[in-house]
């Protein structure tokens, strides 16, 4: 297992990452198509493989710049709608976005907000270009083991 598919499995233990491995068929004229799809597996203390109950996570969070941004977008949010321009401004000025240029700090700004957003942490207010925190009172949606969701 490589160090990126370790984060994305979200294991940290160095030892626990090397006990698994990946199978997956790369070339057959009469494979089925299954064959083609990543199996992990995990070595036991004795060497033997068994599956794997892994979960690759495409996400990997919002991280602590993230959360100062969506704190300042809370603040902002108290007194009105805030367009994402008027957000991003106020991060440049606090120094969570790092860019050189304009163009530079779009990007990173758009980054930080696909991550609050993918992370159920702001949603799309009224109007274009305008974005509110979530009411953590909202309801939440998490997923079981299965890929069903469940709402509480």
């Amino acid at each position: 297992m490589t160090s990126k598919e370790a984060v994305k499995a979200k294991i940290k233990d160095k030892e626990e990452r090397f006990r698994h491995v990946q199978l997956v068929a790369t070339k057959g004229n009469v494979l089925p198509p299954g064959a083609y799809l990543p199996v992990w597996l995990r070595r036991d203390i004795y060497g033997m493989l068994h599956g794997s109950n892994i979960v690759m996570s495409e996400s990997q969070g919002p991280t602590q710049s993230d959360m100062k941004a969506l704190e300042y977008l809370r603040n902002m949010s108290l007194t009105g709608a805030a367009t994402i321009a008027e957000w991003r401004d106020v991060c440049r000025a606090e120094g969570i976005l790092t860019g050189d240029n304009e163009n530079t700090n779009s990007q990173q700004m758009k980054r930080i907000r696909k991550r609050l957003q993918d992370e159920g942490l702001i949603k799309a207010g009224s109007g274009k270009g305008v974005w509110i925190p979530c009411d953590p009172e909202e309801e939440a949606v998490d997923y079981d083991f299965n890929f069903n969701f469940k709402v509480h």
